[in-house]
């Protein structure tokens, strides 16, 4: 880490860029060769590659030289590498600056990373992972695609809510692979708890959707993919999903210990940013008839309910009473 740190000053304090070219070939190689290095080594030279090319791609004439270092088979050995998260959210940080290429792997690394996504709300390194791969996503022009796999994780949830609360899910949220003929189009009324015990493929889905919200929100927070979700083909069926999961989460939320706000913060974050800035959505699963044109945030809550909003710095908590 102090060599690190010798690399961010070596290139702030205006060393020639011959030579930061030639200490990220030697680290490159180093962190390539045939013996391997220490992970937490590893974590350590792919801080000081990153602080290198950082300074780097501010030189034109260095950019061309740099995109050398991370093609092919090459950039294929330094995922490989990169064993530890945050040496791997480092990478894709690198590679987002300087040359992806969707062919690498690098394409299905960001995928399993944004979906292996349980227990993210609750671990700070792994949110920076997964943001990392966020930013590398939007600049590949890979959106759509993690999106869509995003929006799976949901519908399966959302899908799942039909065994174990007894609900008829939507004919739009089924996979068109497994809808049978007659399934129901609407809610069927209120779900019931089964008998307390949660399939565990269930919660697993569960777990990995309250993932999904967490990225939600935080997509949100930035208008590059803010506009990106917004325009993606999965997004209606993303609204969608998480509509139905909310919904029962907060009818359930007192007899299943699993259920988490998470999801509901997702939505309704969601239903007031496309309420205030007044975006179109005609056709969000049953309420495709209402008149108005805009997602309303209490979609999903009827008129008989006591809404309560609980309003902080970094979320926005919707339960009924």
């Amino acid at each position: 880490m102090a060599g690190a740190r010798f690399c961010e000053f070596a290139g702030s304090e205006g060393a020639s860029s011959k030579y930061l070219l030639e200490l990220v070939r030697v680290l490159t190689n180093l962190v390539l060769s045939p013996d391997g290095v220490d992970a937490n080594l590893s974590k350590g030279i792919f801080v000081a590659i990153s602080h290198l090319c950082s300074s780097l791609m501010e030189e034109s004439s260095a950019r061309a030289a740099l995109e050398e270092f991370f093609l092919g088979e090459k950039l294929k050995h330094l995922l490989a590498a990169a064993t530890l998260g945050h040496a791997q959210s480092l990478l894709f940080d690198i590679i987002s600056v300087v040359s992806p290429v969707k062919d690498s792997g690098l394409f299905e690394e960001c995928i399993a990373l944004v979906t292996n996504c349980r227990d993210l709300s609750e671990d700070n390194e792994k949110q920076a992972e997964v943001r990392s791969a966020h930013k590398l996503v939007l600049f590949c022009n890979w959106f759509d695609d993690m999106f869509e796999a995003l929006t799976t994780l949901l519908q399966e949830t959302a899908v799942g809510c039909s065994n174990y609360f007894n609900i008829n899910v939507p004919r739009h949220l089924v996979p068109s692979t497994k809808r049978k003929k007659g399934c129901s189009t609407k809610m069927s009324g209120k779900g019931k708890c089964g008998d307390g015990k949660t399939p565990l493929a269930f919660k697993d889905n569960y777990q990995n959707a309250v993932g999904v919200a967490w990225q939600v929100r935080d997509l949100l927070a930035s208008e590059r993919s803010r506009k990106a979700m917004f325009k993606s083909k999965a997004f209606k069926l993303a609204v969608a999903s998480l509509k139905l999961i909310s919904e029962v989460s907060i009818e359930h939320c007192m007899c299943c210990d699993f259920i988490d706000s998470s999801l509901v913060d997702a939505y309704v974050a969601l239903s007031l940013l496309m309420s205030v800035q007044n975006i179109s959505f005609d056709d969000v699963g049953e309420n495709s008839n209402r008149k108005t044109n805009r997602l309303d945030p209490g979609l999903f809550l009827e008129a008989s309910d006591t809404v309560v909003f609980i309003f902080n710095q970094n979320a926005v908590t919707c339960w009924t009473t």
